[in-house]
């Protein structure tokens, strides 16, 4: 019996901007290992991978790749992990701990879903060599969760400030996070981020007095004359 590949979204092509690198990396490990069935052996699995390198500098890279693994015009692919190896080496953002610390107090989710925020999050904050214990309380827990809070869009921020028991932990806000961003962008298809919630428009009531009767008197007979 053949088995059929699970349809789930397939991965996205990938061009080497380095900043999708983490992102992408993620949407290949995910298909494959769903559906591991199809993709079983070393091969397969580096044939599916640079099969979505399709332009760019990632182009460039998989072409010089191949050139390198062919003899007498077959290709020798080796194994996967050490292909994962070499993507590593050739597109991952890597940063000298100064350098990753002052890009995680700089980071802002600015035009990213709270996913790829919290992957580049937790990128520099690995590579800045910081890390949570995960305990309540915890002066590392806080000092990293403060500065994940930071870094979220303020209307995000403020959806999951305003929960009824707001998350404490690092961990606990970026479960909620990304719980809200994604809720927000299953029922707002149209918009890239967690808007404010529009503010109601206050029509003030404007209290109106009626015009005054104008009484006209009534002519006497001699002022009838007159007319």
């Amino acid at each position: 019996m053949v088995s059929k590949e699970i349809q789930i979204n397939k991965t996205s092509e990938f061009d080497g901007n380095r900043s999708r690198f983490a992102s992408w990396r993620n949407e290949w490990t995910l298909y494959l290992d769903i559906n591991e069935d199809i993709y079983n052996t070393d091969t397969k699995k580096i044939g599916y991978v640079i099969s979505y390198m399709t332009s760019g500098e990632a182009l460039l890279w998989r072409t010089q790749w191949t050139c390198e693994k062919t003899t007498s015009g077959k290709v020798t692919y080796g194994r996967f992990t050490d292909f994962c190896t070499e993507l590593e080496k050739a597109f991952a953002e890597v940063y000298e701990e100064p350098v990753a610390r002052k890009l995680l107090f700089q980071l802002k989710q600015t035009g990213m879903t709270a996913v790829e925020y919290t992957t580049k999050f937790k990128l520099l904050a690995a590579q800045g060599n910081l890390r949570s214990s995960g305990t309540k309380g915890a002066t590392d827990d806080m000092m990293l969760r403060d500065i994940y809070i930071a870094g979220l869009n303020k209307p995000l921020k403020k959806e999951v400030e305003n929960e009824k028991e707001p998350p404490e932990t690092l961990a606990d806000w970026i479960t909620r996070a990304i719980a809200r961003d994604q809720q927000w962008r299953l029922n707002n298809p149209t918009t890239s981020s967690l808007l404010p919630l529009s503010k109601k428009t206050v029509v003030k009531s404007v209290k109106t007095t009626k015009p005054e009767e104008t009484r006209i008197a009534k002519l006497t007979d001699a002022e009838r004359e007159k007319l």
